[in-house]
C-alpha cells in the first residue's frame, strides 16, 4: 500500500510531503518507509525485530515488551467507565503498524492496556500508558500525544513540564491560531462536535484544541487514514481549512531521509 500527500500554497509551493508505503513480503516480514526511511520488521517466536535500512540499526521488541499486569489494574480502578479487554493486542499491533510507529511505541510507551473499543482509547500522558484496541489512525492520534510529551534526555516523563513539545511552538501556534480565525470568521455557527474538539477549547483546558490537532496530524499521517466514519469529517475539515498547521506538523513528526533532503536540494 502507498499513501502520498503534499500541501502546496496557493502559488504552488510545497509546504509539506507525506510519502509512505507498507507492503507484507510474507506472514513473517514486512516492509514500510515513510519519507524515504526505510524499514524491514521481522517477526520471530519472541516478538520482532525492527530493521532500520537508513541508519543500519536493528531494534528487538518482545511481544511481552509492554504486557503490565499491573497497570491494567491501575487504569481500571482510574477510569471504571472503558470497555477493557482481556487479551493482549500487542501481536495484532505487530501485525498491522508500520514500523515507524511501533518505534513510537516502544520508545515512549511503557505498557499497553487492551480494551474492547477503539473510541474507548487514551494516552494516559502522566504514566506513558497507552490504551487501546487495534484501530491504526486511533493508535497514531495517541502516540501523537506521546510523542507531545516534553521528556528527559533518558525519554522520561517530565513531571513539571513549562509546555508541549509541539503545541507550545511559536511556528505552529501562529499557524493554528490564524487558521482558526480565519475558520471561525467564515463558519460562525459551525457546532459540529468533532470538529469543537479542536477549535474550542474549555476554560479548564485551554490548551486542549492545540494538542488534539496536533494528535490528529500524527493520526491522518499514519499509513491507513482510515479513520471510523463518524470522525472523518474532522480530518476533512483539518486538511481543507488548517492546511499550513497540517504542514508544520507533518514536517516536526515524519522526519525526511537524509539522502531526500540532500535530493531535494539538488533539484
Amino acid at each position: 500500500r502507498k499513501m502520498f500527500c503534499q500541501i502546496t500554497d496557493a502559488d504552488g509551493k510545497i509546504l509539506s510531503t507525506i510519502d509512505r508505503t507498507y507492503d507484507k513480503e510474507n506472514d513473517k516480514v514486512t516492509h514500510s518507509s515513510v519519507n524515504g526511511n526505510e524499514y524491514t520488521i521481522t517477526k520471530n517466536d519472541d516478538g520482532i525485530i525492527i530493521s532500520d535500512k537508513t541508519k543500519e540499526a536493528d531494534t528487538e521488541i518482545k511481544t511481552t515488551h509492554f504486557d503490565d499486569p499491573d497497570a491494567t489494574e491501575t487504569l481500571k480502578a482510574m477510569s471504571k467507565d472503558r470497555s477493557y479487554a482481556d487479551e493482549p493486542v500487542t501481536e495484532a499491533l505487530f501485525d498491522s503498524l508500520p514500523a515507524d510507529t511501533l518505534l513510537t511505541m516502544k520508545n515512549n510507551i511503557k505498557a499497553i492496556i487492551p480494551l474492547k473499543d477503539d473510541l474507548d482509547s487514551a494516552f494516559a500522558g502522566a504514566l506513558d500508558y497507552l490504551l487501546c484496541k487495534d484501530d491504526n489512525f486511533v493508535i497514531n492520534h495517541e502516540l501523537g500525544h506521546s510523542k507531545d510529551s516534553p521528556r528527559t534526555k533518558d525519554g522520561n516523563l517530565l513531571t513539571m513540564p513549562k509546555g508541549n513539545v509541539i503545541a507550545d511552538t511559536e511556528e505552529f501556534r501562529k499557524n493554528y491560531v490564524a487558521e482558526k480565525a480565519a475558520f471561525i470568521k467564515a463558519f460562525p455557527n459551525y457546532e459540529e462536535k468533532f470538529i469543537s474538539y479542536f477549535i474550542f477549547s474549555p476554560a479548564s483546558k485551554p490548551q486542549r484544541g492545540r494538542k488534539e490537532t496536533v494528535a490528529e496530524s500524527n493520526a491522518i499521517n499514519g499509513i491507513q487514514p482510515k479513520e471510523p466514519e463518524l470522525l472523518s469529517v474532522r480530518t476533512i475539515v483539518l486538511q481543507r481549512y488548517f492546511p499550513r498547521t497540517m504542514a508544520v506538523l507533518t514536517n516536526m513528526m515524519n522526519p525526511v531521509a537524509v539522502e531526500n533532503q540532500q535530493n531535494q536540494k539538488q533539484d
